[in-house]
């Protein structure tokens, strides 16, 4: 895929996308948790993530892309502490 204006890739693309989006992946996460730090946490890796496929992802499936990684880095958080949690009884 090419990187033209309008590619995740390009940073006003990305910082756009970043403004538009990250107070209401916090805001999902923070919900589900009940753990801001953690919704902050997850925020901060799933753009990441995007930034590292960013050819890969075009800007329209952002959102999508964005909502469903964040879905999962919480659900992967929660197995986490179950094993944690029977690990120590």
């Amino acid at each position: 895929m090419e990187q033209g204006p309008n590619n995740v890739c390009e940073e006003n693309t990305f910082n756009g996308i970043f403004r538009k989006l990250s107070k209401s992946i916090r805001d999902f996460l923070y919900y589900k948790s009940g753990d801001l730090e953690l919704a902050e946490d997850i925020v901060q890796e799933v753009f990441t993530t995007l930034w590292q496929k960013c050819k890969d992802v075009p800007p329209e499936k952002a959102k999508s892309f964005l909502f469903t990684a964040a879905n999962n880095r919480f659900l992967n958080n929660v197995e986490k502490q179950k094993v944690r949690i029977n690990y120590k009884n």
